[in-house]
């Protein structure tokens, strides 16, 4: 699974949401928790396996202090 890693520090991810390249929502949570494997994208669309190759990851991270962040990025499925 690809889930959001973090530090101790992390209050919450209130959104994660993974596209594929032609920027079709695949995969999104909110309001979870940072370093639970179970909460991330198990690589699968609509209950089928997803094709192999590159999605862009977007996350808005809330801290303990109140702090908010946006992190993006891409990852590559491999089949």
């Amino acid at each position: 699974n690809f889930f959001i890693q973090g530090g101790e520090k992390i209050k919450e991810v209130t959104l994660f949401r993974v596209y594929d390249r032609w920027g079709e929502l695949v995969f999104e949570a909110s309001g979870i928790e940072a370093n639970n494997e179970v909460l991330g994208w198990n690589g699968n669309f609509k209950g089928k396996p997803s094709s192999s190759g590159s999605y862009l990851w977007y996350a808005e991270i809330l801290f303990k202090d109140d702090e908010k962040t946006v992190i993006r990025g891409d990852v590559i499925l491999l089949r």
